[in-house]
């Protein structure tokens, strides 16, 4: 005996995905602010691997992390209907400028440091 088509749901962005995302961006921005608002001077060695520390886990985890939402965003949109939200698509970019800012913020605090050798 068939079974039953099944009913599609709408599906829309996996926001849960980016959540790793955000938080290396954040962790990457409070490094940073770290330098900048901190004791250290671009000369301390400490200062150097503290902005290389913020450049890998934005630059590196974050990316890769917003590549696990790119995946199953994918995923998605591929099985059928597929919807955008509003809000999902405004964390979406959130995640985006804040991982854009902790890896720009980092390579220049990177080159402060190494123009100081």
């Amino acid at each position: 005996m068939p079974s039953a088509p099944r009913a599609r749901r709408a599906t829309s962005q996996p926001v849960q995905y980016l959540v790793p995302s955000l938080v290396a961006g954040v962790v990457g921005l409070a490094l940073n602010a770290f330098l900048v608002l901190g004791d250290l001077v671009a000369t301390d060695r400490t200062w150097g691997y503290t902005a290389i520390g913020a450049w890998f886990v934005a630059g590196i985890v974050g990316v890769i992390a917003l590549g696990w939402y790119f995946r199953e965003q994918n995923k998605r949109r591929g099985a059928g209907f597929f919807s955008t939200v509003g809000w999902k698509k405004a964390v979406a970019y959130l995640t985006y400028a804040v991982l854009c800012g902790a890896i720009i913020w980092s390579a220049v605090s990177i080159a402060l440091w190494v123009s100081k050798w």
